[in-house]
This record gives structure tokens, sequence and C-alpha cells, in this order.
């Protein structure tokens, strides 16, 4: 292809393509980019709107809580209460009104009358004090939306007075200005949590707190349904487009937080992208331009740069083809020349180097060569190749590395290539090759991948490593030879490198042996790490040790085996250089017998002396003197004294005076007599201050030790406390036994040692169980029969010997005279002394259970009610906003079922055909679907509703009956009819037919109840079927009126017609007796100008005869309507009748 035509395509057609593509995305992204700020605009719009419902509810609250604190709201004066709402309501710019709402639920405005609010859903909070957001409602005031909200008022005692209310009006929320000038064509509706409209719209204001209606508000109604699926989304909805008739809504919507409101934004789209047009046009024109720009630049590109970069590239073709001294042309002054000169520069530049590369190649010490990668010959080896290899250069060009020797791996020489031929470059590579000589040698190399005459090759650069290899053999027979050594020595040995830090430590055969780890859990893992070293720091502090001083002799530590013992070692460790590494050799010796040993022996000798020292009792040494010689702290605190005040002196004068006189018979004889060896006895002693201390004296003789004489061993014991809880003990039990016998509750002991025989029950138990004590004590619930059943006697025991205790477990026991009561039974062991006790408490609560059931049931009951009345509420107010649908009985359906706890049903209407024959047909109708037809069928016709005839079934009894018909066993009942093959099991059926004013109107079915049905539920469901009843009474009045509506249209398109047709005919009729009038004129002058009067007078009244019957006819028709027309008129001014407009037509 010509230069020319390249440049067409290299430069025209891009620069139009890329200018073109260009406008192109440009336009999308400025669309994009233009939908992306609109969005974001409303977003931020939006979220600042929804931010202010919380923001003015806080405020609100705030207020109203400020507001509560007034002293005259806590009096409870109305009067002056009312003067004060007045007054704040004129004050205040945030609240439309106040209120106060008293203790008995009346409300008081500032002025009108008094309201009971007690039946509203929000009393029970302000009754007991909660502050109350209620839902929102149209103002009495203003006839606007509001938030009523209200916050307790309490007295100075914090006793609740009542409440004060205020209401906001919701538009003061959104009373903000759009500062966005391009989302101010947007518009903006706020929802309540049904979706009613609070505020905004799309089709003008709408009306507030109800659901749009789609007649008048059409576009509001497009946009909630198609957004209805997210508006119980969390989170803030963005870039929803919504096609309204010819154009497409962008709509963004998000939670109002605190409420279940929502905010929804909406704005056209053709308002958003009105600039985007014009832009487009404007971009042909500028690719236009661009066009014809391409063409001029390309040809002066032809002009300027290509010719001269032609010549550039014929020389450079010259110098690829060897020609080193190819030179470019140089002319000019301008960039090209430039680069014309440097390209000459970098001719010479490459002659230089490559006489530069083979003097390099020469001189180079290590061997150099170069391969060719297509079948790995030599191409060139330098001199010092030849000195390593032995082999001369003629010698190996044009051979291969395995057919010198030089590489003896075939397979190894293929995998290196296949490496440098995908990454450009090998490095350090080890390779073995075969001499000159038969001897083995190793070559270190790395090469690079370059292209000589368009052909990869390889130039390697290598040194011989043989040295070192042989260096690295030896090394590994001493290594080898070490681990030998290491793993045979009979002590505990472990080493460690520095390479790691000393972390990976190995370990010989002795050490394992030692300490009891198997190979795999210690082998190449720290001593820390496996749990060796009691403490870790030890570890940390041996081998800084080692470091610090070379080697660490006769280290104490604690380390741990591996059965979790733990031992004191001795550790030895030296430094030794393997490898080029650093090892830290570690010696084990155990020393924890040898310790053992000897800390036996120093806690024998320390025992007596700390027995002697810690003895929590008096320990006196006395000798036969009677003075005391030794004595221990105990009996210093005992005294109040010092040891000085009491070794040294006589042991009588520590005696209390009262017992002086029994002391010196007891221990002066002991003194006096070899013969007493022990004595024991209580005595009193005298402390400091003066008071007596109660002690026990026990006394020994102990033999002289190393020719001494014998001495007295005396230990006292403080027993003054002891005596005095004694008598606190003797007291406490007889207050306990008191209030045992008083307490109400029944309660009885019984020793567990003695398989819980009873040992005490108070008189509550007896007045209970009408047992007398003394007849039961010594026996057993079991042998006593108190116990109605032995597993639950069981169970209580079982539990207290486990736990200690049981509580609330509930029983029967039996009375004296049979009678079972339901007992909460609690019991815990207690320990009396040496008996071990268990005190139950049986308390009677067959009273209290009967009351709770009571009430369960009466709650049951009127939560029944309540869903009852619910149920009522939701069907009547479904059936107000649409009477001629059938939705409302759908959702009247579902709440029959939940009521009558029934798996499927229907509701229907009850019609009569041609033959005056009832039939039902169905306005709801469970989906019980079994296969593919009958899912078709349901879905094709329920919307319409089903019809059945056959009245030979269930449900057609209760419709010829008029009774309620309930079969609790349908396979066997003689009024069923049978159920289509596969359709669901039908256990049990309810059919309710339903009268208004003493007509059949409607009727219910439902079935598969639990447990069945019967005339209860149906006189419970009375309230359900009556309103069922007044909405198919009310559809068919609503359908009626419709068709009424639609006859009369019908009939006043058909009067209007009517007209039409007789005004035509009417001017039809007077133009033909028009045409005969002018007809007879005519005829009678032709009778006058004839000859014959004779027969002129017989021609006329010929003539005269026969014209007079259509045309007296015509004129007494027309006529006749001009008269009816204006009756007709005149009574369609009043107000058209049927009869009128029949005898008209």
């Amino acid at each position: 292809m010509r230069l020319l035509p390249k440049i067409v395509l290299a430069v025209v057609l891009p620069v139009m393509a890329g200018a073109g593509a260009v406008l192109y995305v440009f336009a999308g992204s400025w669309q994009q980019t233009l939908e992306r700020e609109l969005v974001e605009s409303a977003r931020r719009e939006l979220v600042a709107r929804v931010d202010t419902v919380p923001a003015g509810l806080q405020a609100g609250r705030d207020t109203l809580r400020l507001l509560s604190r007034a002293p005259v709201l806590a009096t409870g004066n109305v009067p002056a209460i009312r003067r004060v709402l007045g007054e704040w309501g004129r004050l205040s710019a945030d609240f439309e009104g106040f209120s106060f709402v008293d203790g008995d639920g009346w409300v008081y405005p500032p002025e009108g009358d008094r309201v009971l609010v007690r039946d509203r859903p929000y009393y029970p909070k302000l009754a007991a004090g909660e502050e109350v957001l209620a839902q929102p409602l149209i103002s009495r005031l203003s006839g606007q939306p509001v938030l009523l909200i209200t916050v307790p008022v309490r007295d100075d005692a914090g006793k609740l007075v009542g409440a004060l209310g205020g209401t906001i009006l919701l538009n003061r929320f959104f009373a903000r200005t759009v500062s966005e000038a391009r989302i101010q064509t947007g518009h903006f509706l706020l929802l309540d949590g049904n979706n009613r409209l609070l505020a905004g719209g799309l089709d003008g204001e709408g009306d507030s707190l109800r659901i749009p209606d789609v007649a008048r508000e059409p576009v509001t109604m497009a946009v909630l349904d198609a957004i209805a699926g997210t508006l119980r989304d969390e989170e803030l909805n963005a870039e929803l487009a919504v096609r309204v008739g010819g154009d497409v809504m962008r709509v963004l919507h998000a939670p109002v937080p605190t409420v279940s409101w929502r905010l929804v934004y909406a704005q056209p789209e053709s308002s958003l992208l009105a600039s985007l047009s014009e832009a487009r046009r404007l971009a042909w024109q500028v690719v236009a331009g661009a066009a014809l720009a391409a063409l001029i630049v390309g040809w002066l590109l032809y002009r300027l740069i290509v010719r001269p970069l032609q010549t550039l590239a014929d020389a450079q073709a010259r110098l690829r083809q060897g020609d080193m001294v190819a030179r470019a042309e140089v002319t000019g002054s301008d960039e090209l020349t430039a680069l014309a000169v440097s390209f000459n520069r970098m001719a010479e530049s490459l002659q230089q180097s490559e006489g530069m590369f083979r003097s390099v190649f020469e001189a180079a010490p290590y061997a150099v060569t170069l391969n060719r990668m297509s079948d790995g010959t030599y191409i060139d080896v330098n001199p010092a190749f030849e000195l390593m290899t032995g082999l001369r250069r003629d010698e190996v060009i044009g051979r291969t590395p395995l057919e010198t020797g030089s590489v003896v791996d075939a397979d190894a020489m293929r995998q290196q290539a296949a490496q440098l031929m995908r990454s450009g470059r090998l490095d350090n590579v080890e390779v073995r090759g075969i001499g000159t000589d038969g001897e083995e040698y190793w070559t270190l190399f790395s090469s690079r991948l370059v292209e000589l005459d368009g052909q990869q090759a390889a130039i390697s650069m290598s040194v011989n490593i043989t040295p070192q290899k042989r260096v690295e053999q030896a090394l590994r027979e001493s290594q080898a030879g070490f681990t030998a050594l290491f793993d045979l020595a009979p002590i505990p040995l472990a080493y460690a490198s520095d390479t790691d830090g000393f972390g990976g430590t190995h370990w010989n055969e002795a050490w394992y042996r030692t300490f009891g780890y198997a190979r795999e859990e210690a082998e190449h893992r720290s001593g820390s790490d496996i749990g060796l070293w009691v403490n870790t720091q030890d570890r940390q502090d041996y081998v800084q040790a080692a470091l610090d001083e070379g080697g660490v002799s006769g280290h104490a530590v604690l380390m741990r085996r591996k059965s979790g013992e733990i031992r004191q070692i001795e550790i030895y460790g030296r430094f030794i250089n393997v490898d080029r590494r650093r090892l830290l050799m570690t010696a084990y010796l155990d020393v924890t017998d040898a310790r053992r040993a000897e800390e036996t022996l120093r806690a024998r000798e320390m025992w007596l002396r700390s027995l002697f020292e810690v003895s929590p009792v008096a320990v006196l040494v006395i000798d036969l003197q009677g003075n005391v010689r030794e004595c221990n702290q105990r009996f210093v605190e005992m005294l109040q004294r010092t040891q000085g005040e009491i070794v040294g002196h006589s042991y009588f004068d520590f005696v209390h005076p009262d017992h002086q006189e029994l002391a010196r018979q007891g221990v002066g004889r002991m003194l006096s007599d070899p013969s007493v060896e022990v004595f024991s006895a209580e005595r009193t002693y005298l402390r400091r201050d003066g008071s007596a201390l109660l002690g026990l004296l026990s006394a020994r003789r102990l033999p002289a030790q190393a020719g001494g004489e014998d001495v007295l061993l005396a230990i006292i014991s403080d027993i003054s406390e002891l005596r005095h809880a004694e008598a606190q003990r003797i007291e406490s039990e007889t207050k306990l036994q008191a209030v045992f016998n008083a307490s109400p509750v029944a309660m009885i002991v019984s020793d567990v040692r003695r398989n819980y025989a009873s040992v005490a029950a108070n008189d509550a138990w007896e007045r209970q169980f009408l047992r007398r004590r003394e007849q039961v004590m010594g026996m057993t619930g079991a042998e006593m029969g108190l116990w109605a059943s032995i597993r639950d006697r069981d169970e209580v025991l079982a539990t207290i010997a486990r736990e200690g205790s049981v509580s609330g477990f509930e029983t029967r026991l039996v009375r004296g005279d049979g009678v079972e009561l339901l007992c909460r039974v609690s019991a815990r062991k207690v320990q009396a002394g040496d008996a071990e006790l268990l005190v139950m408490v049986q308390e009677d609560v067959s009273a209290l259970r009967k009351t709770e059931a009571s009430l369960q049931t009466a709650n049951r009951e009127l939560g029944r009610q309540l869903a009852l009345a619910d149920a009522v509420a939701r069907a009547q107010s479904n059936f107000i906003a649409d009477a001629a649908a059938t939705g409302a009985f759908e959702s009247l359906l579902g709440d029959l079922l939940r009521l009558a706890e029934s798996e499927y049903g229907f509701i229907g209407e009850i019609l009569h055909d041609a033959a005056g024959q009832p039939y039902l047909k169905t306005h709801a109708i469970t989906n019980v679907a079994w296969d593919d037809a009958s899912r078709r069928y349901y879905d094709e016709h329920a919307a319409q509703g089903l019809e059945f005839h056959n009245l030979k079934t269930l449900f057609g009894a209760a419709i010829l009956s008029g009774e309620p018909v309930i079969a609790n066993d349908p396979p066997n009942d003689p009024r069923r009819g049978g159920l289509p093959p596969g359709h669901p099991a039908m256990t049990a059926f309810l059919g309710l037919p339903i009268r208004v004013g003493g007509q059949l109107v409607a009727m219910a079915g439902v079935a598969n109840r639990n447990g069945g049905y019967d005339f209860a539920l149906v006189n419970w469901l009375q309230p359900l079927l009556l309103t069922i009843g007044q909405m198919v009474e009310a559809r068919r009045a609503t359908l009626a009126r419709l068709d009424a509506e639609a006859a009369l249209r019908e009939l006043n398109e058909a009067l209007d017609g009517r007209v039409r047709e007789r005004t035509v005919a009417l001017a039809r009729t007077n133009e033909e007796l028009s045409n005969a009038l002018d007809t007879l004129q005519r005829a009678q002058g032709d009778l006058v100008r004839s000859e014959k009067l004779a027969a002129l007078g017989a021609l006329v009244a010929g003539v005269a005869h026969e014209l007079n019957t259509p045309i007296g006819n015509s004129v007494t028709v027309a006529s006749t309507l001009v008269e009816n027309s204006e009756s007709f008129a005149v009574e369609l001014d009043k107000g058209l009748k049927r009869s009128t407009l029949n005898n008209y037509v």
C-alpha cells in the first residue's frame, strides 16, 4: 500500500473516527454525568428533607418536656391550664396548638369542649407516663395534617398528673427552598406506613391522609405502583425510572427516621436532558470540521515528515544488512535533520561498540560463550573458556555442549534453555561437566538472551566452582559424623542455629527419653513452643547470657516434661561454628532428685519451728521451776503482751486469780510428780488490760534431751469466742424454732443420712396436710404417702443430691384425708453439726394456679375477641376503599382462616340462575391447586369468581338448608359430594350460610381445623359473618348503581341518536312536501291553459284526490313531531324518566 493511503488510514480516518467517538463518548459521558449530578443533588435534597423530620420531632419533644415542668400544669387547675395553653399557642411558631390530658383521659384544649381519649390506642402509654408520638391526623383548626406529641406531666413528688400535648403541622418539616436549579422541577410526596399521602403530590397538591386516586392523580399512582416493591426498604432507593404516559419520571425515595414514613422525590426526564439534543446537533458540525482538518494535516505530514523519514529508513536498512559505513543524508535544520544527525552518530557508536565488544570478549577472565538457541551449537568462545575446559576454539564452534562434554545432563540443559526463552535470563546456575582428562568439574554460569542477525542467541559467562564443591562435600561428611555423635550421646543434648534466631531446636535421643516427647512433636521447634520452659523468660535469659559470655555453666531453671511434671534442670551451653553457622550446643542435667533430698532435710529442720511459730493455738515450754522458757506469737497475742514480758516469768503469773489454786493443783502437780505425763483442763487467764481469757489447756511432759531436765509442753486454745458462739447458737436455735413454727408456709425437715426421714414439721405443715407431727416423725415422704407421684419425689431427691438444692418444682402432694394439693416444692441441704438436714418448703399453689388458668383463659378469649374485632374493622376499611372490587374479600378470607384456625376455605355470594335455582359464586377462595391443570384453571378464573352449581355437597347442604353445616368426618358424611382426584384431603368442614334481612345472600366455608368444628365457633364468628353479608349486599348495591349509571349513559346516547335521526327524517319529509307542492303548482298551470275545461275539471279533481292523501299524511306527521319534540324538551329540562323516553321514541 502506498504512503498516501496509509496517511489517510492512519491520520484522516482515525481523526474522523476519533472525533466521532470522542463526541459520542462525550455525549454519553455528559448525559451520565448530568444524570449522576441530578441524582446526587436530589439525594442530598431528599436526605436534607428527611433529616428535618427527626430534628423537628426532637425539637418538639424538647419544647414539650420543658413546658411540662411549668408549675401551673402540676396543679391540675383546668381553667388556669387552658389560659396558659392559649398563651403558649399564640406565642409558639412551631406548634399549631397545645392541649392538656388529665388523669381520667379527658383532653382540654385552650378553647372548646373537652374530649375523652380513653378509647384511643395511645392512651395506655399516656396512663403509664410514657411519651407518645401519635399517627398523623387532620387538624380541626386548620384542616391540615398534623402530628400529635404528648409528654407526661408530674408534680414535685414525681407523681403523674396528666400529659401535655402539642400538634405540629407536617408541612413545616418540609418548608425548605430547593437551591439546585436543575431539580426545581422535581416534586415531593410524603407517605405514611399505609402509603397514605401526608403532603405533596405529582398532580398538584393532593388530599391528606388518604391513598391517592388513580382517576384524579394518575401520575402519583403510577409512581407509587412502580416503587411499591421497595417501599419497605430501610435504605435510600435511587435512580428508579418510571414511565408515565409519554414521559419518564426519575424517582428517589427514602425512609424517614423514627417514624414509619417515606419521602418520595420525582422529576420528569424531559426537563433533565433538554440540553442534550442541542449538543448532539453541534457534535455533527464538529465532526465535519475535524475531517477537513485531518485531510490538511495528512498532506502536510507527507510533505514535511514522511518523505524525510523514508530517506532515514533506507540508511537504517543498509546498516541492518551489515553496512557499518551507511549514513543518512543531512539537509536542513529541523528536527528530522537532527534525527538524521543522531542516526549517523549512532551508526558510528555501533561501529565502535562492535570493536569494543570483541576486545572485552577476548580479554574476559571468565569463560564467555555464544550459543545459537535454535540448535544449541557454539557460535564463539573466548580464550578463558579454552583454558577452563582444555578445548580449543576450533574444536567447539559448531558443536553443542553435550557433544563437547561441557554439559552431561541433557534434560537439565533443555529446561534451562526453555527458561531462558521465557524470561530472557538465567542467573547463577550450577552445571556438571567432564573435562578432557575425564575428571568431573562444576561450573557456575549466567546467561542473557540476545539477537544476532535475526536469530536468538545466548551469551553466557561461567566460572569453575569445582574446589568449592569439594569443600562442601567434606563439610557434609564432617556434619554426618557430628550428627551421629550428637544422637548417641548418653546425656540430653540440643543445638539451635543463629540463622533463625536460635528458634528451631534439634534434640538427641537421650533428650527425648528424658523429657518424654515424640520426635515429631519437638523437632525443629523451640522449647518455648512445646511448653518445655516453665518460664519462657528463662530461655531468653539463657540465650542472652550465652551470647554475652560465650557460654553458660550450671544455669538452674525449671523445665516441664511431656507428662506435665516440673523438673529442676542445670543447663550448660557453648557455641560451635558449623558450615558458616553458629550453633548453640546445650546439655541438660536433671538435679530434681538431689534438690528434693536437700529440701526435705531443710524442711524437717524447719518443721518444728514453723509449727511452733505459726500454730493457731498458744504453745508454751515450761521448765520444772514453773517458768516459761519459750512461747509462740499466738500466746503473746492472746495475753496482749510482749515476748520479754512472758519468757522467764512464772506460768502462774498469767493465770487469773480466781483459778490460781486450780492451776497449782493441775500444772503444779505435773511439775512435782514425774508420773503425771498428761493434763487437760479449762483455765481462765489474765490479759494486760485486766480482762479474762477462757482457754483450754493441754500439757504433756517431755523427756530431757542431752543431759537436761524434763520440760512441760503446754498448748492453750482460746475458747472464749467458742463459748460465746455456743450461747448465741442456743439463742439462735430458739429463735429459729419460733420462726419455723410461726411460718405461714408449710415446712418440713428431714435427715439426709436416714433416707430423708422427717425430724421436724411446723404448724403450717400440720394445717395444710391434716397430719399430726408425732404421727409422721421418723417416716419418709414415701412411707407417709405424702407424694402423689413417686417419680416426682425421686426427681426432686436426685436434683438435691446433684446440686444441693431444688427450687420451684411443682408436683401433687396428698393430704391426710386423701385430697391432692398442687404444691411448689423448694428445698436445700443444711449442715447442723454432724447431721446433714434437708429443709423443704411445700407451698400450696392450687388456688393460685386455678386463678392463673382463669386469667389465661380470659386473656385468650379477649385476644380472640380483639382479633375478631380487628378483622371486622379491617374488612370494613378495605371495602370502603373499593366497594366494587373483590380484593377486600381476599383479606377477609385470610382473617377468617386465621380466626377459625383452618387450612383453606372460601367466601362466596348466593345467586340464582334463570330457573330460579341457587348457586355459589366465589369472591375469595384459597389456592389449593394440586397439578398444572388445576393451577391454570385457578389462575384463569379465580379473579372473576368460580361458580358452583352442584349443590349435592357439604356446602350445598348449607345453601339449601340455610343452616350451618358441621362435618367433622367428611369422608363418612352422607351429605358429602366427593373431591376431585388429587385434591388435598379434607379432615373437617364448616359451612356458614349468611343471611341479611332474612334473605340468604352469601356463604363462607372453611376446612381442616385441628379438633374439628362446633356451634360455639359458629356463634363466635357471627360478627364477621354479618360483616360478610353486609359487604355482599353493599357490593350488590354498588354494582347495581354502577349498572344503572352505565344504562343511563347508554340511554342518553341512544336518545341523542334518535333525536338526530328524527330531525333528519323531518327535514327529509319537509323537502318531499315542498317538491310535491311545486309539482302541484306546475300541474295546475298546465290545466288552466288546457283548452278543454271539462276535461280540465275532471283531471284536476282526479289529481287533487291522488295528491291530497300523501300530503295530508305528511303534514299531520310533521305537526305531531313538532308538538312531541316541544313536550319532550320541557320534560328533559325537568328530569327525564324512562317512561317519557319510551313514549317519545
